[in-house]
């Protein structure tokens, strides 16, 4: 059974509760579901970034923000944040710069 458009949203927020309550397989499966059914929505591939993010597990967090702003550079300032952030993590200080910079000028821009 289909649910129609906004299925992969359904899978995001659940994988958004799985995520809260520390379920993470089951926060990994619903994300990826949720790009399965729309990999053109950076919608998934940010909530998984974050949820890896706080994992500590930066390399992959990286590539799902750096998803994101492929996908819609203007989606979430936080995805250049995020991104920033675990660059600084794995102490890739150059690349964290220049994602602190765009964060910084997109971030003045929704003012």
């Amino acid at each position: 059974m289909s649910l129609g458009p906004a299925e992969n949203e359904i899978y995001n927020e659940r994988g958004s509760a799985y995520d809260e309550l520390n379920m993470y397989e089951e926060a990994l499966s619903d994300y990826a579901k949720c790009i399965e059914l729309n990999p053109k929505s950076p919608l998934g591939y940010y909530n998984r970034g974050l949820m890896l993010y706080k994992q500590k597990i930066f390399r992959l967090a990286i590539e799902d923000f750096s998803k994101v702003i492929e996908l819609n550079p203007y989606f979430d300032s936080e995805a250049y944040g995020y991104r920033a952030k675990s660059y600084e993590e794995l102490k890739m200080y150059d690349k964290a710069k220049e994602d602190n910079l765009t964060f910084e000028k997109l971030s003045k821009k929704k003012k």
